[in-house]
């Protein structure tokens, strides 16, 4: 006697979700080539930054674009002598634009542009609207005759 055939696993089944598994990374990449507006924040907003390329890119400000050339300016020698992480950013602008781009960074005096600027900005005048609420609620200010002291530790929501 022969043993029975053994039945055959459906693997046609499961390749076309291996397929689109494959596949998703590719989705993530801009379909369409983006454009710019000379919003840095903006387009920093909309590039698939991470970590340190992120982090660089935040502190830098956006100053012209000539010519295929992005023209910028950070606060520090340390931020322009990061060579690896500007390649990162002009990479994935170049991507994002559909077409080959140059990037120019120095060292100067920074206008409050940057997104990591606009952000503490931004927070610092969410922190003074959350301390005037504070301390012009009725009840805290009743609290603070009665115990004699301030409310501490404020922070917005």
């Amino acid at each position: 006697t022969t043993a029975p055939a053994a039945r055959p696993t459906p693997v046609a089944a499961a390749a076309p979700a291996a397929q689109e598994h494959a596949s998703a990374p590719m989705a993530a990449e801009p379909a369409v080539t983006g454009s710019f507006d000379g919003d840095w924040p903006a387009l920093i907003a909309r590039l698939p930054l991470t970590g340190f390329v992120r982090t660089w890119a935040n502190k830098s400000e956006f100053r012209s674009l000539n010519a295929g050339t992005f023209e910028l300016v950070v606060g520090h020698q340390k931020l322009a002598d990061d060579k690896p992480m500007q390649e990162k950013l002009r990479a994935a602008i170049e991507q994002y634009l559909g077409k080959p781009v140059r990037m120019n960074v120095t060292v100067g005096e920074m206008a409050g542009a940057s997104v990591a600027a606009i952000t503490e900005k931004q927070n610092d005048e969410r922190q003074r609207a959350a301390e005037a609420s504070i301390m012009g609620d009725p009840f805290v200010k009743e609290m603070m005759e009665k115990v004699g002291t301030r409310p501490t530790n404020v922070r917005p929501v």
